[in-house]
């Protein structure tokens, strides 16, 4: 959102926290109440869509390729497949250690118990 505040608004954000709210005098409801209103190519309101930053006529543009195709471009989506495919590998590597752990304490119980 600071960012944002400042490419769209040329605010400091960190005003919010200064005495009085600074230059700008930010306070939070003037804080919520900007932030509601980012335009679509915000980096906030892509985060809150789960979607890549892209202006309201490359939104459009994807709109019609789904009206004219009747599918949705892979290019909207792809954002989310990627984060979801990360967690996916991110579990399966957490699944492997585990393995590894228990297969290594069973190992070194096998090891104990047979001599």
């Amino acid at each position: 959102m600071e960012a944002d505040f400042q490419q769209f608004y040329h605010l400091d954000y960190r005003d919010v926290y200064r005495d009085n709210g600074g230059v700008s005098r930010m306070t939070w409801r003037r804080c919520l109440s900007l932030a509601e209103q980012l335009p679509m190519e915000s980096r906030f309101k892509s985060e809150l869509e789960d979607r890549y930053p892209m202006d309201y006529p490359a939104m459009q543009l994807f709109r019609l390729e789904q009206v004219f195709t009747g599918k949705q471009s892979p290019l909207w989506d792809m954002r989310r497949k990627q984060r979801d495919e990360f967690e996916h590998r991110q579990a399966l590597l957490a699944k492997r250690e585990m393995a590894r752990a228990h297969n290594a304490k069973y190992l070194a119980r096998r090891e104990t118990e047979g001599t």
